[in-house]
């Protein structure tokens, strides 16, 4: 029994190393392996570059190309956490549009990054149009480059060792992220999240079900970065000094509003809003109040914009758009309403104009 179990367990290893290989042909890395990070000066960190399907610039694309039709310049919410770089709303905006749409985003920037970002590698690729993605969650935070620095401090550790085992086999097995991403995985992650914790809600963790959505809510975390007039001031500031280096070299610049999950959900949670603590209604003042004032001072300089509340709130009535867990981050049905947004906004009616 013992060596018949012995060989069954070196069988099963070799055929996952099998697999393994064969996908690494037939699949570009970045797709799915979660990559490393090292120091930078400017940056604070940045992906390494040239590893796990990463480009020259360290950049979630198979390569750097002399020039390109469109960049989009943000965050997580645009370098597609938690998706295949190719269900990525970038890379769904280059199907639905017909243009080569370069992704220039890491996870946890923010819009001192997203300057970096245009200047050193954006206008280098001489791109007709630049979107930049905000994300209402953290964007405007008073004391984003602390959080940044936290974030620069998990990423640029060393690498997970082999007691660590699910961060290693992110970084460096295939199979196991297609098996994350899958219906297997977001269930697997569900079933962690909601059965294996106490469903406490607090202002910290609020666990919402409704219909066949089940989901966890951390309004905390996002009202305390939308109630300083401070980090609206400078953002505004950074804004149109990269609107007007657009303007220099001859570039259209927009801007997408990325609410929180908890605002995509406002309207059904207002209805039943006294069974959830004071930070959800907190949070829903807060994010309206700095979505009025982003979208006054995009109209006052003229900086096309779209914002995605709307049409995620339309779609999350009949499809899920987010993880079963405390993830705020969209699944890959997410991306295709934003990109369909974002090509309807600022493609599909330069189209139709041009038609005319």
């Amino acid at each position: 029994m013992i060596r018949k179990t012995l060989y069954l367990g070196i069988t099963l290893i070799l055929l996952l190393l099998i697999i393994e290989f064969v996908l690494r042909q037939v699949i570009l890395p970045h797709e799915y392996l979660s990559p490393n990070f090292e120091n930078h000066p400017q940056l604070l960190y940045k992906i390494q570059a040239n590893q796990k399907g990463h480009d020259q610039w360290g950049f979630r694309n198979a390569f750097v190309p002399k020039n390109t039709d469109v960049v989009a310049i943000g965050d997580s919410y645009t370098y597609g956490i938690s998706n295949k770089a190719s269900d990525a709303w970038p890379s769904v905006l280059s199907r639905l549009s017909n243009k080569n749409v370069y992704n220039l985003s890491v996870g946890g920037y923010g819009i001192n990054q997203y300057a970096y970002l245009l200047n050193e590698y954006a206008l280098a690729l001489k791109p007709k149009k630049i979107i930049l993605a905000l994300y209402m969650g953290d964007d405007f935070a008073k004391n984003k480059t602390m959080e940044i620095q936290r974030s620069r401090k998990r990423n640029t550790k060393k690498a997970p060792n082999k007691m660590e085992l699910r961060p290693w086999l992110a970084h460096n097995s295939v199979v196991y992220n297609m098996l994350v991403l899958s219906r297997l995985g977001n269930t697997i992650r569900y079933m962690e999240s909601w059965f294996f914790s106490k469903k406490v809600t607090s202002d910290n963790y609020v666990f919402y079900s409704q219909g066949d959505v089940n989901t966890i809510f951390t309004p905390r975390t996002r009202v305390k970065n939308l109630v300083h007039k401070e980090g609206y001031e400078t953002a505004f500031n950074t804004l149109l000094n990269m609107k007007k280096q657009c303007d220099v070299h001859n570039i259209e610049f927009s801007v997408v509003i990325f609410p929180t999950k908890e605002m995509v959900f406002e309207k059904v949670i207002n209805t039943d809003l006294k069974n959830y603590p004071l930070s959800m209604k907190a949070l829903f003042e807060a994010e309206s109040k700095g979505n009025v004032l982003l979208k006054k001072f995009l109209k006052q300089n003229a900086i096309g914009y779209v914002d995605l509340k709307t049409e995620l709130a339309k779609a999350s009535r009949e499809i899920k758009l987010y993880y079963q867990d405390s993830n705020g981050h969209m699944n890959n049905q997410g991306h295709k309403i934003a990109a369909r947004a974002i090509y309807k906004s600022f493609f599909a009616a330069n189209i139709i104009k041009n038609n005319e």
